[in-house]
């Protein structure tokens, strides 16, 4: 997830978030790069039910509209 140029992003925000559509973000999957002041986090999200859980398509919508973001990719991960 980048987002536009010097904004401020905030962690307790995000997992708030995720939670308000049945994620968690797994403790210890953030990565944080900043470059030419822009900043893009890269984190796994863990759905916390199937039944519960957004579908992907629905994040996409909502991310599109959350202020500050400027491009982001979402993909499904099997384990």
């Amino acid at each position: 997830m980048r987002f536009q140029k010097n904004y401020v992003p905030r962690e307790d925000a995000l997992r708030r978030k995720a939670l308000e559509r049945g994620y968690a973000l797994a403790n210890g999957s953030i990565t944080i790069f900043y470059v030419d002041g822009q900043q893009d986090w890269r984190f796994i999200a863990v759905a916390l039910s199937k039944a519960k859980a957004a579908p992907l398509s629905a994040l996409a919508g909502e991310l599109a509209q959350f202020e500050g973001v400027e491009n982001f990719s979402l993909t499904h991960a099997r384990n």
